[in-house]
């Protein structure tokens, strides 16, 4: 049996929020590749993040350090 779900569309046109939401995609990426995951013989999360954001260090301390980067460049609530 399949169970209906409300599904809501959003659209972000907002730069600023745009930017957030690629960078918590990065930030899910890099959490995958920590778990063992990869994206085929595509760059990976990990590369993208340390080449963009000029972070260093192993996958954990780049996690760590792009948190907290993702926190202070949250875009307010409207």
């Amino acid at each position: 049996m399949s169970q209906e779900h409300d599904q809501e569309a959003h659209a972000v046109s907002d730069p600023n929020a745009i930017a957030h939401l690629r960078r918590a995609a990065l930030r899910q990426g890099l959490i995958l590749e920590i778990y063992g995951m990869n994206r085929g013989s595509r760059q990976s999360a990990y590369s993208i993040i340390k080449k963009q954001f000029g972070l260093k260090g192993n996958r954990q301390h780049v996690l760590e350090q792009f948190t907290n980067l993702i926190e202070e460049l949250r875009p307010p609530t409207p």
